[in-house]
């Protein structure tokens, strides 16, 4: 399928874009551990690793409580297929002088046909538009530079830097910080 104007696919309607339920929890938990593999899949994580990463951080049970908190947002496209999905929740990143006014962008995962299609942007907008005066802070893999690149053009900046661990595979990620535009 080609892209028209960079932002949609040509003969498909744009995903709506919702609020995750915890009835979605296991498509989104499937969504996500095929997405990540397919994302990571030039690291090499055992499949222990994974097994565990995927039963603790991308479980049913792990989207079941997401969506409880409110801060889980989903694409869904006209076939009711999940093109995407974001995660915001309070700051749990270790960073100097948090405050309440800080919020992580924890998660931002696109099946690989929709990238670069402007979802991404889309997505991102929507779940942190209730947080307008927060500053926002995610990590990145630090050897992933199309995502270094887009969030570097959406006004983040590498702050820090942060262990991540798929299992017991320690990934070196970017902390990086957007503060609010006033």
């Amino acid at each position: 399928m080609g892209r028209i104007n960079g932002n949609t696919r040509q003969g498909v309607t744009p995903p709506l874009l919702r609020k995750a339920r915890i009835s979605d929890a296991p498509a989104l938990a499937a969504f996500a551990q095929r997405v990540f593999a397919e994302t990571f899949h030039y690291v090499s994580y055992s499949a222990e690793d994974l097994q565990q990463y995927f039963q603790t951080l991308l479980s049913a049970d792990y989207f079941r409580a997401a969506a409880r908190d409110g801060g889980l947002w989903l694409a869904e496209t006209a076939e009711n297929t999940i093109a995407g999905y974001a995660q915001v929740r309070a700051l749990s990143l270790p960073i100097e002088h948090p405050s309440a006014h800080n919020i992580e962008l924890t998660r931002l995962y696109l099946d690989a046909p929709w990238q670069g299609t402007g979802l991404a942007d889309r997505l991102m907008q929507q779940a942190l538009e209730p947080y307008p005066n927060h500053a926002v802070y995610l990590t990145v893999y630090s050897e992933n530079p199309r995502g270094l690149r887009f969030y570097e053009k959406r006004g983040f900046k590498i702050i820090g830097e942060y262990t991540y661990y798929v299992g017991s595979h320690a990934d070196a990620e970017w902390i990086m910080c957007r503060h609010p535009q006033n």
